[in-house]
């Protein structure tokens, strides 16, 4: 997969790769999403624009992200109880997963996934 070395540029054609893989026909992952077919794809369309960021979608995108790279990734977590998530692709090329360390600040509020 070749994305444009940009940062921006790169999590612009990232999040195109991620409604396109959502949206198809084909895609188990939507199952875990509520509405019907026609609201998926809506807020899936809306996930396509710079700065918009649902919840819901958001919940799927590394599971979707693995199916598109074709390669596990597992997800390090701060969390004791679970302290890692394997998200893993339906079609996998490789055995070998990436790493993603899970932070969350509660100051600021914010979430970070460093890839390892």
């Amino acid at each position: 997969m070749q994305l444009p070395p940009d940062e921006d540029e790169a999590t612009f054609a990232s999040r195109q790769l991620f409604v396109d893989e959502i949206t198809k026909e084909s895609c188990e992952t939507s199952q875990f999403l509520c509405g019907t077919s026609q609201e998926i794809s809506r807020k899936a369309s809306e996930f396509r624009i710079k700065g918009v960021f649902d919840r819901e979608i958001g919940d799927v995108v590394i599971k979707t992200c693995a199916n598109i790279i074709k390669i596990p990734i597992i997800v390090i977590t701060s969390n004791q109880s679970i302290p890692y998530i394997p998200f893993l692709p339906d079609d996998a090329l490789s055995s070998e997963p990436t790493f993603m360390l899970h932070t969350i600040s509660m100051e600021q509020g914010t979430t970070t996934l460093l890839t390892a």
